[in-house]
C-alpha cells in the first residue's frame, strides 16, 4: 500500500485472490469468515465498514486503468445468505459483488457467466 518509507515498502496490500487474463487483472477477490444475513440491510447485511474500505483500496491498487473494475467479497453460504447480494457501486466505476461460497459443495454460488 505504501511504496516507499525510509527506502522500503511498508503496509502491503494483498488480496486473497486475483483473477488474471494473461498479466491483466480482471477481478480482485477477498474471502471472509463472517456470517451475513441477506435480509438485514439495516445492519448492512453484517458487512463491516473495514471490509468495504479494504476492497475499495484493492480496486485502486490493482484495477486503476482497467476497463472492468470488478471486485468480489466471498462469505460462507448459510441459511441466511444463499444468493449474491445486489451489486455495490463505488465511485470511479468500481463494482463490488458479495457472493456466498458453499462449503459443502466447494463452489461459489456465482459464475463469471452471470456477468453482463
Amino acid at each position: 500500500m505504501v511504496d516507499e518509507h525510509e527506502g522500503k515498502g511498508i503496509f502491503s496490500l494483498r488480496p486473497d485472490l486475483l483473477v488474471l487474463q494473461g498479466r491483466e487483472v480482471q477481478c480482485v477477490m477477498d474471502t471472509k469468515w463472517k456470517l451475513l444475513d441477506a435480509s438485514d440491510r439495516k445492519n448492512k447485511y453484517g458487512i463491516s465498514q473495514a471490509d468495504m474500505y479494504q476492497l475499495y483500496a484493492y480496486g485502486h491498487k490493482y484495477l486503476k486503468g482497467a476497463a472492468e473494475k470488478s471486485l468480489m467479497l466471498i462469505y460462507p453460504k448459510t441459511e441466511f445468505f444463499q444468493e449474491p447480494l445486489p451489486d455495490f457501486t463505488y465511485e470511479d466505476g468500481f463494482v463490488l459483488k458479495v457472493v456466498p461460497f458453499d462449503l459443502d459443495r466447494g463452489e461459489l454460488v456465482w459464475s463469471f457467466k452471470q456477468q453482463p
